[in-house]
């Protein structure tokens, strides 16, 4: 798997690559207002053996953050991540247009100052729970929760790992083992274009670029609700040394407005009786920004005993 470490230094290798250099400039491109993406190769036979290759291909930020719509098609370079060295360079003199749209900002801010329609304006919704949350966390990854007890962790692979799950039996009031791990295995992208750009681009996010590494922080309040508890991903860098990825996973109970279960009985049994219970779930949820993708995992946990996989 790669390191954050691999990452940063590969989007840096061509840039002391004249030819590279001079391809960009040649676009009327300035160096200065090119993002890299480093490029998991795939595997193509004996050469790349005994190698630490990566593909790079870059993109345009000039006037948005949302470079991945101004992409320098066409252009790819092949380095040693473990030699720090360029070793090939495709489309040199490839002049494919980048895309001109000065629309193309996705961030709020941005977005906000244009006129909306007053149909498209959602006020906020907050869900309140006066005596706080169900749940109780026990060793900071022991969840217990409606008759549910599982152990959650975040993992740099995988994200998060569910494990040692057990829900009470409610003839015998004893834990019923239910899961011993759940995670996710993989997430294979393989785009399928046989272009030379394209050929090669068959990632494996979590086994190559890592969804707990690609993890970032969720946002309070917009990610996961008040009342959420969040657990802190420690992972270690290529030289070893811990580093934090804060607030990487959230617990927190959802409430859709849903009903778990009801009767009521009519007047024609002279009875006035209505049961309404409402559906309430828990979820653990984690979020993997791996380039342009955002991938959120929810687990949720009903008290049914049903298991929900969310992706």
């Amino acid at each position: 798997m790669l390191t954050p470490e691999d990452l940063a230094t590969a989007a840096l290798i061509p840039f002391s690559n004249s030819t590279f250099l001079d391809s960009l400039i040649s676009r009327g491109i300035d160096p200065s207002d090119v993002t890299c993406a480093p490029l998991a190769s795939g595997w193509f036979g004996p050469l790349e053996e005994s190698r630490r290759l990566m593909k790079i291909q870059c993109y345009s930020h000039k006037d948005t953050m949302n470079f991945y719509m101004k992409p320098v098609e066409g252009l790819t370079a092949l380095v040693d991540i473990d030699r720090n060295e360029t070793l090939h360079i495709w489309g040199i003199d490839r002049k494919i247009p980048i895309n001109s749209d000065p629309d193309t900002d996705y961030r709020y801010e941005v977005q906000k100052e244009k006129d909306q329609p007053s149909s498209c304006k959602v006020n906020p919704i907050f869900m309140i729970q006066p005596k706080g949350p169900s749940f109780e966390v026990e060793d900071k990854h022991l969840i217990k929760w409606a008759g549910w007890e599982m152990h959650v962790r975040p993992d740099a692979r995988a994200g998060v790992i569910i494990s040692q799950v057990k829900v009470t039996d409610p003839e015998t009031g004893k834990y019923r083992q239910v899961m011993y791990k759940g995670m996710v295995s993989e997430l294979f992208v393989p785009y399928m274009d046989p272009t030379d750009g394209w050929y090669f681009k068959t990632y494996l996010d979590a086994g190559e670029y890592g969804f707990g590494i690609q993890a970032m922080p969720l946002d309070r309040l917009n990610d996961c609700p008040t009342g959420a508890y969040f657990m802190d991903g420690v992972f270690a860098r290529a030289d070893g040394q811990p580093f934090l990825r804060s607030d990487m996973v959230c617990v927190f109970e959802r409430y859709d407005g849903d009903v778990a279960w009801r009767h009521a009985e009519g007047p024609t049994t002279g009875e006035d009786v209505r049961e309404v219970r409402p559906k309430i779930s828990l979820v653990v949820r984690m979020a993997a920004s791996v380039g342009n993708y955002d991938y959120i995992i929810d687990w949720e946990f009903q008290t049914d005993g049903l298991i929900r996989i969310k992706v």
